[in-house]
């Protein structure tokens, strides 16, 4: 709970539903923003590709696609908070609430080890923990049902986003899975 109270007669906006959905919206878009800047780092060259695709072509799409999708909800966002504040409709704050703000922050806090670790132990090792863990987080089946599918999806991710469009998604530390991964492909389609 808050020690700050609103002015009599107005709502707190960080307790109305449409506060809390403009906090996550300005951090998807502060994600998104981050991914146009983080795209080319390290000022690598750029040479394209088969149709003029370069290996940055892909994740540019996809920040661009948040970007717009982002501003969208924070669109709607304001549209919201501002009924609730002409309505004086605040959330309480009970059980169910602080489980809904922590699964909020327990998503942005597993993106951002996600998107750090990426580059250190690479795709096939960060993404079936990711999802095992946000699976987790939102209670989403059994234990065993949830780590298959983490597996499983992870697998189809890395199989597109590797061997098919060809990024470059190895660790720079430790990665002993990508270089295996690739064998296995090698081996099965020769």
């Amino acid at each position: 709970m808050s020690n700050i109270e609103p002015a009599p007669g107005q709502a707190a906006w960080w307790r109305t539903d449409g506060g809390k959905d403009l906090v996550t919206a300005v951090a998807l878009l502060c994600a998104a923003i981050g991914g146009f800047v983080f795209i080319n780092p390290n000022g690598s060259s750029i040479y394209p590709g088969a149709g003029g695709l370069t290996w940055r072509t892909l994740p540019f799409i996809y920040a661009a696609l948040l970007s717009a999708l982002s501003v969208i909800y924070v669109i709607q966002s304001v549209a919201k908070l501002r009924r609730d504040l002409a309505t004086g409709q605040v959330a309480p704050v009970d059980s169910e609430t602080r489980i809904v703000l922590f699964r909020r922050v327990g998503t942005l806090g597993l993106l951002l080890g996600f998107v750090s670790l990426l580059k250190v132990v690479g795709f096939a090792m960060v993404a079936p923990a990711f999802l095992f863990l946000l699976f987790r987080l939102y209670k989403r089946g059994p234990i065993l049902g949830d780590a298959g599918i983490s597996l499983c999806g992870a697998l189809a991710l890395w199989t597109l986003f590797v061997p098919i469009l060809k990024l470059n998604l190895k660790g720079d530390v430790f990665d002993p899975l990508t270089p295996a991964l690739l064998g296995l492909i090698k081996i099965l389609v020769p």
